[in-house]
């Protein structure tokens, strides 16, 4: 289908085959028909996620060339938003939390030029929203420190028993006797 520039059959066969089989090089069949389709945002985000995929691959090389100066001439036709986060490897979403996360942080979104929210989330944090304008040709960046979701411990036992609690390290911070908060 691709050979016969019936590029958006192509797109369809080939994210049935990403389901099936999630082989890198389908991120690049994929990246190659929305660049044909003059799709450039959604090019850049699976050329992207290609090059992310196949990080120190030797077998990879050329393709990879190939995808990086793709994305170099993309980054003038595009908004991006550079989204990170403290902790690292948040969920990323979008405008739409229903259409489900883009990725984990930090990573970089292809977006339509204009007003967009950004909502980052991570287990055991509080979400966090940012409004953020993309430019055609710039690149935003948002940085957000998730807050940590903190509550209370209750300990009882009987007979009376000591308590240690510990942070994840194994670092002591609490000790008492139960009943114990």
């Amino acid at each position: 289908l691709y050979s016969q520039a019936r590029f958006e059959e192509a797109l369809r066969n080939f994210f049935i085959v990403r389901r099936l089989t999630p082989d890198a090089k389908t991120l690049y069949n994929i990246a190659i028909c929305f660049d044909e389709l003059d799709k450039p945002d959604r090019a850049f985000l699976y050329y992207s996620q290609y090059l992310s995929e196949t990080e120190g691959s030797e077998s990879a090389a050329s393709f990879r060339g190939i995808a990086k100066e793709r994305i170099d001439a993309l980054r003038r036709r595009v908004a991006l938003i550079e989204v990170d986060s403290t902790p690292p490897g948040a969920d990323v979403y979008l405008d739409l939390r229903e259409h489900g996360a883009w990725g984990q942080t930090p990573m970089t979104v292809p977006v339509s030029a204009g007003e967009h929210t950004v909502w980052v989330r991570s287990p055991n944090h509080k979400e966090a929203s940012v409004e953020v304008r993309a430019k055609r040709g710039e690149q935003a960046r948002v940085e957000v420190d998730l807050v940590p979701i903190l509550g209370t411990l209750a300990a009882t036992s009987e007979p009376p028993a000591e308590v240690l609690v510990t942070d994840p390290d194994g670092a002591s911070f609490a000790r008492g006797e139960t009943p114990f908060e």
